[in-house]
């Protein structure tokens, strides 16, 4: 589900994908942002916005860490 107005189009840029810093290979957790819930559609909004920055960042981590592997299987 996509609230009005948070669809961009594209993704990660094909350089976000080849940078690779080598003490992040693993993937770390994130702390539960915190936040003021008087206005819950600005604070759901935030949290939408949390989740889809960590999945895209876990999708990097999962096409970087198996690069490698694509190829060494074409060899």
């Amino acid at each position: 589900m996509q609230p009005e107005g948070a669809y961009r189009k594209g993704g990660a840029r094909r350089g976000d994908l080849r940078r690779r810093d080598p003490r992040r290979r693993d993937l770390l957790g994130r702390a539960f942002p915190q936040g003021d819930w008087e206005e819950p559609y600005g604070r759901l909004n935030e949290l939408y916005q949390w989740v889809e920055h960590g999945a895209l960042r876990i999708v990097e981590w999962y096409l970087v860490d198996r690069v490698w592997k694509r190829r060494g299987a074409r060899v």
